[in-house]
């Protein structure tokens, strides 16, 4: 449960599931171990995955044939998916790439989303967390 500490003291303050629903929740989370140098997201994927950095950095930027723009650098347990791309279905326009050694937690979007379905009293909840999440990194970016 210890690789489970960062991303349930976030969920315990942001999202207000019942303990059984975190418990699910926890369950589903997958820990991935990933190399410094790592693409983690490429330009014109589709999110598959929610994300969340439990240790490490990772460089979040656009990429064009002549040069890298860099827009975030992760360095904080913080859910590192892009929004845009997750809520809406579509393709991102983001790259994301690991600077050291990371720890990363993912669930798969599907069983995500039937969670949210089965425990609906949260849903709108979180739904509302993620636009407010949403806001604040378009937000940065656009800075």
């Amino acid at each position: 449960m210890n690789q489970f500490r960062e991303v349930s003291t976030f969920f315990k303050k942001q999202y207000p599931l019942n303990k059984h629903g975190l418990e699910e929740l926890f369950s589903l989370f997958e820990l991935k171990k990933i190399d410094k140098n790592t693409i983690l997201l490429k330009e014109n994927d589709f999110e598959k995955e929610l994300r969340f950095l439990n240790k490490g950095i990772i460089r979040e930027y656009y990429s064009t044939s002549e040069r890298e723009i860099n827009i975030n650098f992760y360095t904080q347990p913080q859910f590192i998916t892009d929004l845009s791309a997750f809520n809406g279905g579509i393709a991102t326009k983001k790259n994301q790439q690991s600077l050291t050694k990371a720890e990363v937690l993912s669930i798969d979007k599907i069983k995500f989303e039937q969670l949210l379905e089965k425990y609906q009293c949260g849903k709108t909840i979180i739904e509302s967390s993620f636009q407010k999440l949403l806001k604040h990194k378009e937000l940065l970016e656009v800075v």
